[in-house]
C-alpha cells in the first residue's frame, strides 16, 4: 500500500499541476488573493498551492491561499488516494508565512474491486526544515465514501496544520477538522480520522490558538470470520518528537475526538469492531526539554459505538492534557473529560473504558494553574464488560509542587456494564499521585469517584470506587 503522508512519498504528476513563483512580500506589498481548485485526484496525485522544494531558503509568502481538493468520484478508479498541501517543501527550506491559508479536502468513490482506497491527507504547511508562521490556517477534510462488494475498504483521513522536522514558530490561528467517511466492505472497512494542529520534529513555540477535532466515519463489514471495522478518532494540538525538544505554549488549546460508528453484521467468529477516540492537547517525548504552558487548554475525548454478535469490541476514550516524558511547567487552565462510548457485543468481550489525564509527566511538574478532570465509563452488553473510568489531576514519575492557583478538581464515574460472564463498572480518581515528593502550597484539591452499575451472569461484578488526593502513585 503507497504511504500517503509526504516523507519518501513518489511526488506523481498532478492534474492541473502548478508552477511559479510567489511574490515575496516587503514592507509594501499587497497580498495576492490565489485560488487553487483540483477535482477528479486519484492514485496518489500530490496537489499544492506553492511547492517551494527548489526555492532558496528562507522562502517567504504573504500570499492567501483557497485551495479546493477532491477525491474522483465517477467510479472509474479503485484507488482515489490524494495528497493536498498548501506551503510545502520537500527539502531542507525554511518557510515563512504571513498569509491565510484555507485548503478544504474532499475524499472520493472508488469503484468496487477486491480492495477499495481512498486514503487522503491533507496539510497546509509543510517543510523538512524550520517553520516561522503568522498567517491563519484552516484544513477542513472530510473523508471517501466507500461501499465496497469486494472485501476491504479504506477511507482513512489525515489532517494537520503545520507538520516541519525543524522548530516551529506559530503566531496564527490554526483550525483542523477531520471528519471520517465511511467504509463498507465483506471483511475490512476502515473509517478513522486524525487531526493535527502543529507537530514538529525539534521544539515548538506557539502564541496562536489551536483548534482540532477528528470524529471517526462510519465502518461496516457485511460479514466474514475475521472481519475487522474500524472508525477510531484521534486529535492532538502541538507535538514534539525531539528527544531534547522544548515547547513554549501561551495560546489556547482546544481539542475533540469523537469515535465513529464500527458494525460488524452477521453471526461471524474472530471478529472486532473499533470506535475509540483518543485526544491530546500539549505532548512532548523530550525526557529532559521543558514542557511550559501558560494558555487555556481544552480536551475532550468521547468514545463512539460498536455494534456486533462474535465481535471483540472496543469504544474506549483517552483523554490528555498536557503530557511529557520530561518536566511540565504549567499556569494555564486545564479541563480534560472523557466518555467511554456505547458497545453491544452479545457473545464476545466489550470495552468501554473513559481514561482523563489533566498533567502526566514522566519528570517534575510545576503547577499553579486550574486543572479539571472528568472521566465517565461507558455501556456495554456482552459476554464480558467493562465501562470503568480513570481520572487523574497530575501524574508523574518525579516531585510535584503544586501553587495557590493550582485548584485540582478530579472526578471518575463507573459506567454500565452488563455481562453473561463478569462484569466491571470500577473507578479510580486521583487528584496528585507522583512517585516522588508531593508539595501542595494552598492549591485545593477536591476528588470525587462513584462506581457504575455491573451486572454479571457465571462470574464476578465489581463497581466499587477509590478517591485520592495527594498520595504516591499506586503500584
Amino acid at each position: 500500500m503507497q504511504n500517503l503522508t509526504r516523507k519518501g512519498a513518489a511526488v506523481l504528476a498532478a492534474c492541473g499541476f502548478l508552477a511559479g513563483l510567489l511574490a515575496t512580500a516587503g514592507p509594501a506589498a499587497r497580498a495576492a488573493d490565489i485560488d487553487r481548485e483540483f477535482l477528479g485526484l486519484h492514485d496518489g496525485q500530490q496537489v499544492y498551492g506553492f511547492d517551494a522544494t527548489s526555492e532558496t531558503s528562507p522562502f517567504v509568502n504573504g500570499d492567501n491561499y483557497s485551495i479546493m481538493a477532491a477525491g474522483d468520484v465517477t467510479g472509474s478508479y479503485t484507488n482515489v488516494r490524494y495528497s493536498v498541501f498548501g506551503l510545502y517543501a520537500d527539502a531542507a527550506v525554511d518557510l515563512q508565512n504571513s498569509g491565510l491559508i484555507q485548503l478544504t479536502a474532499v475524499g472520493g468513490v472508488p469503484a468496487n474491486d477486491f480492495s477499495a482506497y481512498g486514503e487522503m491527507s491533507a496539510f497546509a504547511i509543510v517543510t523538512d526544515a524550520a517553520v516561522d508562521n503568522r498567517g491563519d490556517l484552516t484544513v477542513d477534510a472530510s473523508g471517501a465514501t466507500i461501499n465496497n462488494t469486494g472485501t476491504h475498504a479504506y477511507s482513512r483521513l489525515y489532517a494537520y496544520g503545520i507538520e516541519a522536522l525543524g522548530t516551529v514558530t506559530n503566531e496564527g490561528a490554526v483550525t483542523v477538522t477531520a471528519t471520517g467517511g465511511t467504509a463498507a466492505a465483506t471483511t475490512y472497512a476502515y473509517a478513522g480520522s486524525w487531526a493535527y494542529g502543529i507537530e514538529s520534529n525539534t521544539g515548538i513555540s506557539n502564541s496562536g490558538d489551536i483548534d482540532a477535532s477528528a470524529s471517526g466515519g462510519t465502518a461496516s463489514a457485511s460479514g466474514s470470520d475475521y472481519a475487522t471495522v474500524i472508525a477510531n478518532a484521534v486529535a492532538e494540538g502541538l507535538r514534539s518528537e525531539s528527544s531534547e525538544a522544548i515547547i513554549a505554549n501561551s495560546g489556547d488549546v482546544t481539542i475533540t475526538a469523537s469515535g465513529g460508528d464500527a458494525t460488524v453484521a452477521g453471526d461471524f467468529l474472530y471478529n472486532s469492531a473499533s470506535a475509540t477516540a483518543y485526544a491530546a492537547g500539549v505532548l512532548s517525548e523530550s525526557a529532559t526539554g521543558l514542557l511550559s504552558n501558560s494558555g487555556d487548554v481544552t480536551v475532550t475525548a468521547s468514545g463512539g459505538n460498536a455494534v456486533s454478535r462474535r465481535a471483540y469490541s472496543t469504544v474506549v476514550a483517552r483523554a490528555l492534557g498536557l503530557d511529557s516524558d520530561g518536566p511540565v511547567d504549567n499556569s494555564g487552565a486545564v479541563a480534560v473529560t472523557a466518555e467511554g462510548g456505547s458497545v453491544t457485543s452479545v457473545y464476545n468481550d466489550g470495552l468501554a473504558n473513559a481514561e482523563a489525564y489533566g498533567i502526566a509527566s514522566g519528570a517534575t511538574v510545576t503547577n499553579d494553574g486550574p486543572v479539571t478532570v472528568s472521566a465517565t465509563g461507558g455501556s456495554v452488553n456482552g459476554d464480558d464488560g467493562y465501562a470503568r473510568g480513570f481520572a487523574y489531576g497530575i501524574d508523574a514519575a518525579d516531585a510535584v509542587t503544586n501553587g495557590a492557583g493550582g485548584a485540582i478538581t478530579v472526578s471518575a464515574t463507573g459506567g454500565t456494564a452488563e455481562a453473561s460472564d463478569e462484569a466491571s463498572a470500577y473507578v479510580e480518581a486521583y487528584g496528585i499521585a507522583s512517585d516522588g515528593v508531593v508539595t501542595n502550597n494552598g492549591g485545593t484539591v477536591s476528588v470525587t469517584a462513584q462506581g457504575g452499575s455491573a451486572t454479571a451472569g457465571t462470574n464476578r461484578a465489581d463497581s466499587y470506587a477509590e478517591a485520592w488526593g495527594l498520595c504516591p502513585r499506586p503500584r
